[in-house]
Parts: structure tokens; C-alpha cells; sequence
């Protein structure tokens, strides 16, 4: 009997040990599961804090459960009605490059202002990709990341801010083009909702000078003088915006033109009267490195494209020209037209440039019509002195030289006077089908007057018109 109670006593204390194992077990698995909760809880509140950057209340985990994000057809930006305006309250739609990547071009922006706007899911200012309550202030170094909204909230406009702090107010006359790209890879389509899944943009900035007026043309003029400003335009572009009359020449031998010139198929017509040398649009031109660029930076190019000239001098200066009276270094002209007028009694006047200095002048897809009447030799329709290589693609010479010089004309229908024995005067593609008149005139060449120092290594590639 004994033996018995011990056995019971023993198998009690057993099941009692069991019992509060179990129990232990159950309360400490418990406390696990609230502990992994609470874990998750906090790091699902830390990512939302850090997505919804500084904006909890108003991205991804507030969107009300009923609502339906609609799929992105289009994207249209529309200007906030603040500040400096961009669209003055309208919206317009953004380009789109790629399935993930939308493009606008903000055109003419002026320094020190603050454009703000909106993107705006297919044209609807209730559905936003914004930036919420950050303030930061990106400039252009960094993608600007931007969340899409539910409705009912409102987001911080994004913008194109242009005050000193972001760029480098240049000298008036400059205004901005800002590129503007919406870049979606990183967000998620099946969850728009989601803070992870953020929309990016990125703004690259191009600084231009526009000419829209007489009263611009003469501010440049003012401008070359200024190289501590502006380097002589030296890697920046000048856009015509108009067609526009001026008689000043831009340039002087120590202030000459080393930019890009476009003039976007409008026409510059130059009047001009005067005893001055190298009277031209552009009375000189060259070379120079661009205003910060690292040492050793090669010297940039000049070109001057897509303009249509209109040219009538009266000049009692050598090399009056219709578009460039002197040039220095790499210099291209390209996709231009001339139409001129040139009376005078010195040598070397000519239809684009008076003379080529030295380097390498390139010139192509050009015309040239119109008269030249001179007393003097050296005339010719593209180029009258060039020291320098000579390129002239696909050109035509349609102009008429009437010349009064008795005797020796040295005139040409392409190329007055090479001067120098060691530079090639090449030209592919080229029509000469004007005049070369002068009772009294010889020494005239439809394509080039004179070398007057012949070089074995001297190209002439000629085409006839028949």
C-alpha cells in the first residue's frame, strides 16, 4: 500500500511539472509572438516614416481602402499658380520617351526665380505625384524623389529653382532652358500606394542668350566687350528669335566672337555705311577655352548655322563681308543663306568671310546671291583671302561679280587669293552659276581667282553645273 501511494504521489508530481512546462512554454511563446509583433509593428512604422519622408500622414498607409489608384495614361505638369509662372495656370502634357520615362522642356526661364508645379496623373489635380512637407531644397545635382497621393491631400508643389544658390546668375541678357525627366522604374504599378515606391525627377539646366530685337543685338555688341562676364560667348549658344534689321557689327580685334550662333531660319539684315576694315555682321571671329574649363581644354569651335543674311554695305574699308569680315581658328558655318549687296573701292570683299587667318575654316551646305560691284581685285562669293585651310561642301554660288578694275581682277566664284602655300583649299560638291562681268577685268576663276603661292598639297574638288 505504501508502494502505491508512492507511485501516485510521484505520478502527480510529474503531470504537475508537465502542466507548468506547458504552461511556461505557452506564456513564453506568447510573449515571443508580441515581441516579433511589436518588432514588426515598429519597423513597418520606421519604413513609412522614412518613405513618406516627413510626411506620415498623407502617403501610402492612409489611403483609404475603397479607393482605386487609376492607371497612368499620360502625365501633364500644371503650374501652381504661384510665384514666377511657368504655364500661367494651364497644364500641359509631358512627352513620352519610354514606359517609364516622361520628358517637357521648360523654354526661356529667367534667373533668380522659383517655378513650382505639379505632376499630374492624366490630367486630374485630384491625383499628385508631390513631395509632401519636405522643404529641401535639391538644385540640379540630385533626382528629387516624389510620391504619388490619394485624394483629398495636397502635396508641396515640385519646382525649377534658379536663385544664386542653385546655379550662377549670369549678366542679363541670359535666360534658361530646363529639361524636365519623370523617371517611374522604381515605382510599383501594382501598389501605388506603396512608400518604397517613389517616382524620381531630374532637371538639367542649358543657359542660352536669345536675341529677339534690335535692342538685343546691340546689347551682345556691348557683351563682347565684357570678358570677365561672359568670355566672349565662348561655349554658349545665341538663338535669333526673329527676324530683325541691325547695322552694328558685333566684334572688335580684341573683343571677337568665339561662340555658337543659330539663327533658327530667321534672317539678319545688316545695313551698313562706313570707312571701317572687316565690316561685316560679325566683324570678327575666333577661338578661345570656355569660361571655367579645366587646364588644358582644348579651344571651342565657332559656328554659325541656320541663318538667313541679308547684307547691304557701302564700304571704304578692305574685307567688307556679308556675314564675317575676319577669322581665327576652327570656325564652321553651316546650313546658311546670303543675299548681298557689297559696293566698294578697297580689295578683298566677298560674300561670307573677308579672310581667313589661319586654321581651319569649314563651310557647307550654303548659298550665296547677289552682287558685289567693286574697283578693286580680290573679290569672290564664299571666301577673298584665306591664310588658312579652306573646306566648302555642297555650296552654291550663284552671286554676280561686276567689277571696274582695268586689267588684273583676281576674282573668284568660290575663293579670291590663297596666300599661303603650306593650307588646302578643298571644295566637294559645288555649283558656281553666276557672273563675273568687267569690260576691262581678266584673271577672273568661276571657283578661285588665285594661289598666288602654289602647294603641291592643295585639293580642289570641283563639280560644274551643266
Amino acid at each position: 500500500m505504501k508502494r502505491k501511494i508512492t507511485i501516485l504521489l510521484a505520478t502527480g508530481i510529474i503531470v504537475t511539472l508537465v502542466a507548468f512546462s506547458l504552461v511556461f512554454v505557452k506564456a513564453a511563446s506568447s510573449h515571443r509572438a508580441d515581441v516579433l509583433r511589436a518588432s514588426s509593428d515598429n519597423y513597418a512604422a520606421v519604413r513609412a516614416s522614412a518613405g513618406k519622408h516627413s510626411d506620415s500622414d498623407q502617403v501610402g498607409a492612409s489611403v483609404p481602402p475603397e479607393y482605386h489608384y487609376d492607371p497612368i495614361n499620360a502625365i501633364y505638369i500644371r503650374d501652381d499658380g504661384k510665384d514666377d509662372h511657368l504655364f500661367e495656370g494651364e497644364s500641359v502634357k509631358l512627352t513620352k520617351v519610354d514606359d517609364k520615362h516622361y520628358q517637357y522642356v521648360f523654354k526661356d526661364l529667367k534667373p533668380n526665380g522659383r517655378y513650382k508645379f505639379h505632376f499630374c496623373v492624366n490630367d486630374n489635380m485630384g491625383d499628385r505625384f508631390g513631395r509632401g512637407q519636405d522643404v529641401t531644397d535639391y538644385g540640379f545635382e540630385y533626382p528629387t524623389r516624389v510620391f504619388r497621393y490619394p485624394p483629398g491631400y495636397n502635396p508641396q508643389s515640385n519646382e525649377v529653382n534658379l536663385t544664386e544658390n542653385n546655379i550662377t546668375i549670369p549678366p542679363d541678357g541670359f535666360s534658361y532652358d530646363a529639361t524636365l525627366v519623370l523617371d517611374l522604374s522604381e515605382y510599383n504599378e501594382d501598389n501605388p500606394g506603396d512608400v518604397y515606391a517613389y517616382a524620381v525627377y531630374t532637371i538639367t539646366l542649358e543657359r542660352k542668350y536669345r536675341i529677339k530685337s534690335e535692342a538685343d543685338w546691340n546689347t551682345f555688341c556691348d557683351r563682347l566687350a565684357e570678358n570677365e562676364s561672359y568670355n566672349r560667348f565662348s561655349g554658349d549658344t545665341l538663338y535669333l528669335e526673329n527676324d530683325i534689321t541691325v547695322s552694328r557689327p558685333a566684334g572688335s580685334a580684341n573683343c571677337d566672337f568665339c561662340g555658337i550662333f543659330d539663327g533658327q531660319g530667321h534672317t539678319l539684315t545688316f545695313n551698313y555705311s562706313g570707312s571701317s576694315e572687316f565690316a561685316a555682321p560679325f566683324s570678327f571671329v575666333s577661338v578661345t577655352v570656355p569660361l571655367g574649363s579645366k587646364e588644358g581644354t582644348p579651344d571651342a569651335p565657332v559656328t554659325i548655322k541656320n541663318l538667313n543674311v541679308k547684307s547691304t554695305i557701302r564700304s571704304s574699308g578692305k574685307h567688307a563681308a556679308g556675314l564675317i569680315g575676319q577669322c581665327w581658328g576652327e570656325v564652321n558655318v553651316e546650313n546658311c543663306t546670303m543675299d548681298i549687296d557689297i559696293e566698294t573701292d578697297k580689295v578683298f570683299a566677298a560674300g561670307y568671310v573677308g579672310k581667313i587667318n589661319n586654321r581651319t575654316f569649314s563651310i557647307s551646305r550654303c548659298t550665296v546671291g547677289g552682287t558685289i560691284k567693286t574697283s578693286a581685285m580680290d573679290a569672290a562669293g564664299f571666301v577673298a583671302e584665306t591664310s588658312g585651310v579652306c573646306n566648302i561642301t555642297d555650296c552654291l554660288s550663284g552671286l554676280t561679280i561686276v567689277s571696274s578694275v582695268n586689267g588684273d581682277g583676281t576674282h573668284g566664284g568660290f575663293v579670291g587669293v590663297q596666300n599661303r602655300t603650306s593650307n588646302d583649299i578643298t571644295m566637294k560638291g559645288c555649283v558656281f552659276n553666276g557672273k563675273l562681268l568687267g569690260a576691262d577685268t581678266n584673271s577672273y576663276g568661276g571657283f578661285i581667282g588665285s594661289k598666288k603661292k602654289t602647294s603641291r598639297s592643295a585639293t580642289v574638288s570641283l563639280r560644274l553645273k551643266r
